[in-house]
């Protein structure tokens, strides 16, 4: 069957000049993968990789008056290692199909009128440029559609949702958290704070009154949050916030507080063009009351900009912005959701929920402070590394000295940052102890004060040079911020207390122990413990987060399958209402307003490449949910063709 050539990377087929694609139907061989069998015959795998496809296309230059010019055009429309779309026609059913290629020979001449090219793709067949679509309308639990797929090949299925009607059931409704980073500051993954009146929100019948089916979801998949307090009027919500580093960006051309945009233009400055560089690919910037989703970077000589897929995303309020107002990135879509009244405690079935819990007092901390009392811990040693927890620092020449996490070094009691040097014995004799023993903990925002209740004690008269708390920029150079004196008394311990102790600027570690030297002498030990410690924040460096309005949801709890062959994804996502929700089986993106929520969806089988496959004739898509409310779906797929 016949494939006229039609265009290539978007440049089409010039005047005076002819292509045909010599191999149309040429398939890419494969390679079967065997595994070796000791002293046995090699067995096949089951998994095979597949070799590139060569295209080889046949130039004739008509136009023999201009063959001079044609041939250049034609070496510039396929300059060797060109990458783009190569367009053909096939006679049989007259529809354009493409080939993603390469040029990997450029024009060779056979004649001052012929030339050969070849190209290779990755792709075994061809795809149709336009997608063909149906749609439905869902109501109640759903709906199937029967739709008809052409070509002779598998294809993929894309599929976008929209909400025009709540469901009576779910989650009802939902509030976005705008937590933008601060400029210039990696806090990475950090316990975050969230205070909200749910007693309000209880006495309005809409939470339940444990905060039960209070859920958090950061870029489109449930985490993880602990309550305190639930249903008063400051209950606090925490959670691990994924806030990363900060950009900063100012604006160059205004943008009107209406219409579509394509581009947000910045100052084409030193601080911008690093910004830009450093951003993902992907994301949302936000200033006033405006998100913008963006894909895309342009960062040269004369620009500085983004590329725009969404004003307003996730329902914020469109608004004017002026030249050199400052625009901040935001690291994660945080999205609150809530008004179901039928889950419960999300923690009941899963062993593992509290693993990344932190261990501070929830109820007594805030983002500006974290406080550590006898009712919570210090360091869970069976969850080492739990948000929070402070990190046992121990170098020792003995087997005497150590670290420890619970009051007087007891069996079991209330918890403590316990550190104790001590001589020991070697080879019968009493030895120097030279150590450090004691606990450690790190905040890229910085650390402003330290207030602590403490206790040490000695059982003779050797004592280490440090003894209390240390500051650091970077974990290597130490310098004091409080340091105890030896003991007055023997074999007591002595209650000391230290409020809001000033840590120097710049500091981002603190450790708290003993660290130095004991002279010899038998059994000496000498012992330091905190048993409350809150530990303050330089809160300029901690982003101010926001709780945006309460709006209705459409708590998308529901499942998209192929009767025909059974493949089957899940999407849990608190959807707005009137806004597009997009899964493209093509690009493997699950978007919102433009902004990446792929954690949204779960595959039955995740070994799985393609989402959801079509196969030509007829394919029944299935929606299904407990309860859909009024829900629009748009399919859409390429045709594809061997």
């Amino acid at each position: 069957m016949l494939a006229h050539f039609k265009s290539f990377d978007g440049v089409s087929l010039p005047a005076g000049v002819k292509i045909y694609i010599v191999n149309p139907h040429a398939m890419p061989g494969a390679a079967p993968v065997f595994i070796a069998q000791a002293q046995a015959d090699s067995e096949y795998s089951g998994a095979y990789t597949v070799d590139v496809r060569n295209v080889a296309l046949r130039v004739a230059v008509t136009d023999y008056a201009n063959r001079t010019t044609l041939a250049g055009t034609i070496k510039r429309m396929f300059k060797r290692g060109r990458r783009g779309d190569l367009v053909a026609t096939f006679a049989d059913d007259g529809n354009d199909y493409l080939l993603d290629c390469v040029v990997v020979t450029p024009p060779s001449a056979e004649s001052e009128t012929a030339y050969t090219v070849v190209l290779q793709t990755g792709m075994s067949a061809w795809r149709r440029q336009v997608a063909d679509t149906d749609s439905m309308s869902l109501t109640l639990t759903g709906g199937s559609k029967t739709i008809s797929v052409g070509g002779n090949d598998e294809t993929r299925l894309s599929v976008t949702l929209k909400s025009t009607g709540g469901a009576s059931v779910g989650y009802t409704y939902q509030r976005l958290y705008q937590l933008p980073a601060v400029a210039g500051v990696n806090n990475g993954v950090r316990p975050w704070r969230i205070t909200l009146d749910t007693a309000a929100l209880v006495s309005a019948s809409k939470m339940q009154a444990d905060c039960d089916d209070l859920r958090i979801m950061v870029n489109g998949a449930e985490t993880p949050r602990w309550i305190a307090d639930a249903n008063t009027s400051e209950t606090k919500i925490w959670f691990n916030a994924p806030i990363g580093m900060g950009y900063a960006l100012k604006l160059k051309t205004a943008i009107a507080g209406a219409g579509a945009i394509t581009m947000v233009e910045f100052l084409v400055t030193a601080q911008n063009k690093e910004a830009l560089r450093r951003m993902p690919a992907a994301g949302i910037i936000v200033h006033g009351t405006e998100w913008i989703s963006y894909r895309g970077k342009i960062v040269n000589a004369t620009t500085c900009a983004l590329k725009a897929r969404e004003r307003g995303a996730y329902g914020t309020t469109l608004q004017a912005h002026n030249a050199n107002d400052m625009f901040s990135f935001i690291p994660a879509a945080i999205v609150m959701r809530y008004g179901n009244s039928t889950v419960g405690n999300p923690a009941t079935d899963d062993p593992h929920y509290d693993d990344a819990k932190p261990v501070f007092d929830l109820a007594a901390s805030d983002n500006g402070k974290w406080v550590y009392t006898s009712a919570t811990k210090f360091f869970d040693a069976a969850q080492p590394n739990r948000p929070g927890a402070w990190t046992p620092i121990l170098q020792r020449l003995g087997d005497v000295s150590n670290t420890y996490d619970v009051k007087a070094n007891a069996e079991s009691g209330d918890p403590a940052l316990g550190g104790m040097l001590g001589c020991f014995t070697r080879n019968g004799q009493t030895a120097n102890e030279t150590g450090r023993a004691g606990w450690q903990m790190m905040a890229a925002c910085g650390i402003n004060r330290v207030s602590m209740t403490l206790r040490k004690w000695r059982n003779s008269t050797r004592w280490p040079a440090i003894a209390g708390c240390q500051r650091s920029a970077d974990g290597a150079a130490w310098y004091s911020v409080f340091n105890e004196a030896l003991p007055t008394t023997v074999d007591s311990w002595i209650d000391i207390t230290k409020s809001a102790v000033s840590v120097a600027a710049g500091s981002r570690y603190l450790f708290f122990g003993l660290d130095g030297k004991i002279q010899k002498l038998a059994d000496a030990l000498a012992m330091i413990e905190a048993l409350t410690t809150t530990v303050e924040f330089v809160t300029a460096n901690l982003p101010s987060g926001s709780l945006l309005a309460e709006v209705g949801s459409f708590s998308m709890d529901l499942q998209i399958k192929n009767q025909t062959n059974g493949d089957v994804i899940s999407l849990d996502y608190p959807l707005l209402l009137h806004r597009d929700f997009a899964l493209d089986g093509e690009e493997r993106t699950v978007t919102l307003d433009g902004v990446n929520l792929i954690e949204a969806l779960r595959l039955d089988d995740e070994g799985r490449s393609v989402w959801i496959r079509l196969a030509p004739g007829d394919n029944v898509i299935e929606v299904s949910s407990a309860d859909v409310g009024t829900l629009e779906a748009t399919f859409s797929w390429y045709a594809r063709r061997l």
